[in-house]
C-alpha cells in the first residue's frame, strides 16, 4: 500500500550522522536496512499522527526519501528541527512527476494524502502498519503507537465500499441506522460491472459486508480494508 500518489518530492540526506538521525526520528527501521533496500516510513507527531508519509531507500553514503509533493516543505522543516550538532545534510532534488490513475488507486484501496488521509490520521487507521516499527526503539510518536499495539484498537479504519448506481454517488458522510459512522473520501469516476468503488474512513463497528447509507440516500456495502490495518 502506498499513500502518496501523484507528483512527489525527492530529498537526498547525507552526512556522518544521517542514519542515526533518521533512525531516531522516523517511524520505521533505518539503521538495520541493507544498502539498496527500501521501506515505507512516516514522520509522526507526539500523538502518533502522520506528519509526512514517505518512502526511504538506503544507499552507501546517503538515503533518498520521497513523498507527496505538497509536503516537501513540511518534511524539510521537520527534519531540520531535529538537527542540532549532528552532521546531516538535506539536499532537495528535482521533483518527480508521476502519472497516476485515480480510479485504479481507489479500486486498489490506496489512500491519497490530503484526500483520504491527513495530519489527523494514525498509521493503523489507514492500513499503514508496514510504515511503523514496534521493535526498533524510541522515535517521535512511538509511545502512542506502542499503546495502540498493546492495549487497544483504533476507533476507525480505511475501508473499501461498493455502490450499485448508474451515476456517481456523492462524497460525504455515511450513516447506519441514522447515525454517522464515517465519511467516503474518494469514489471512482465510472462504474465497473455496475458498481462504483470508494474508499473512506469508517468507524470500526461497521463490519465487513454491512451496508451504510450516503448523504444522497445511496446504499454502500463495506467490503475489505485497504491493507493490513491494525486489528
Amino acid at each position: 500500500m502506498k499513500s502518496h500518489e501523484g507528483d512527489a518530492f525527492e530529498i537526498r540526506i547525507s552526512g556522518r550522522d544521517h542514519v542515526d538521525l533518521l533512525h531516531r526520528v522516523a517511524s520505521n527501521e533505518v539503521r538495520g536496512l541493507a544498502v539498496g533496500a527500501r521501506n515505507e516510513q512516516c514522520l509522526l507527531s507526539a500523538k502518533g499522527k502522520i506528519i509526512v508519509p514517505f518512502a526511504l531507500r538506503r544507499e552507501n553514503d546517503h538515503v533518498l526519501i520521497s513523498g507527496p509533493l505538497e509536503l516537501k516543505r513540511t518534511v524539510l522543516e521537520t527534519l531540520d528541527r531535529y538537527i542540532f550538532t549532528e552532521d546531516v545534510l538535506l539536499e532537495p532534488l528535482p521533483d518527480v512527476q508521476r502519472e497516476s490513475d485515480n480510479d485504479e488507486r481507489i479500486e486498489a484501496g490506496r489512500p491519497k494524502w490530503g484526500v483520504d488521509i491527513d495530519e489527523d490520521t494514525i498509521p493503523w487507521e489507514a492500513g499503514m502498519g508496514e510504515y511503523v516499527s514496534t521493535s526498533k526503539g524510541c522515535y517521535t510518536g512511538q509511545e502512542t503507537i506502542a499503546r495502540i499495539e498493546t492495549y487497544g484498537q483504533v476507533a476507525r479504519r480505511l475501508m473499501r465500499l461498493t455502490c450499485a448506481a448508474q451515476q456517481p454517488p456523492a462524497i460525504g458522510e455515511v450513516f447506519r441506522e441514522g447515525k454517522p459512522v464515517g465519511r467516503i473520501t474518494s469514489i471512482t469516476s465510472i462504474p465497473r460491472g455496475g458498481l462504483f468503488r470508494a474508499i473512506g474512513m469508517i468507524r470500526r463497528e461497521v463490519a465487513e459486508g454491512e451496508n451504510v447509507t450516503g448523504e444522497d440516500g445511496r446504499e454502500w456495502t463495506a467490503t475489505t480494508e485497504s491493507s493490513d490495518a491494525h486489528k
